[in-house]
């Protein structure tokens, strides 16, 4: 189950954190190589 691909075509956009606020953009180089999955086991169980 894919949550977000790295690279998201969104860029900074695609990522808002619970408060409604955005990563810096030190913070959004760090976070957009990365593959946002989600286990089947956390959907499962």
């Amino acid at each position: 189950i894919n949550g977000r691909s790295k690279y998201p075509i969104a860029g900074i956009g695609a990522f808002n954190f619970a408060d409604g606020s955005q990563p810096s953009v030190d913070q959004f180089k760090k976070m957009e190589s990365l593959s946002w999955g989600i286990p089947v086991s956390r959907i499962i169980n």
